[in-house]
């Protein structure tokens, strides 16, 4: 039987099983769940966390190990988080440079927001101001920074803030729906 389910909303978690990339999880987790949404997790390894060996077989033999590890890894949180918070969920694992994948995944997902869960060192934490702008170039949607102490289900007073007004016209509607259906109640200033 084909499921007709259709989100309202398309939630983006860059992912890279750090802390702070699962509090952003858990904050998108609680975004989703009151608007309808579905989560999609994109899981970027760099070629350089890969072993270098001098031998190409080997090395594309580690490769295949470590996609192994991480499907069965992924695939664990995604049956967990689908059955305990009732959503849908779903992820992608690749290689290479975070903000070029990033930007290759969200012109073929078209994702109302993207969460990024950023931490204070590590490969996350690559997602500094230039490149953060360099992501919003050719993407007009929103993006939730999210730190490793900054989950929001703890949160009594929440404040969403946007760099112009122009990103708060772009998603009306998404903002409108977190602003109605978010407990605590979600502040949004310019």
């Amino acid at each position: 039987m084909i499921s007709s389910y259709k989100p309202d909303f398309r939630l983006l978690v860059v992912f890279d099983q750090s802390k702070a990339a699962h509090v952003g999880l858990q904050n998108a987790i609680n975004f989703a769940k009151p608007i309808n949404g579905a989560i999609d997790i994109l899981y970027i390894n760099r070629l350089s966390n890969v072993k270098k060996t001098e031998n190409q077989v080997a090395f594309l033999r580690e490769l295949e190990e470590e996609r192994q590890r991480v499907k069965l890894e992924m695939q664990k949180l995604v049956n967990l988080i689908s059955e305990t918070e009732e959503l849908t969920i779903i992820y992608s694992y690749t290689y290479g440079n975070l903000i070029e994948e990033v930007q290759k995944h969200i012109q073929t997902t078209e994702p109302d927001m993207v969460v990024i869960g950023r931490q204070k060192r590590g490969f996350l934490n690559s997602f500094n101001i230039r490149k953060l702008n360099q992501l919003r170039v050719n993407y007009d949607g929103l993006i939730l920074l999210s730190g490793e102490k900054n989950n929001l289900s703890n949160t009594k007073n929440l404040k969403l803030g946007f760099l112009d007004e122009n990103e708060i016209n772009t998603r009306f509607n998404l903002i409108q729906e977190l602003i109605k259906k978010t407990k605590p109640v979600l502040n949004v200033f310019t």
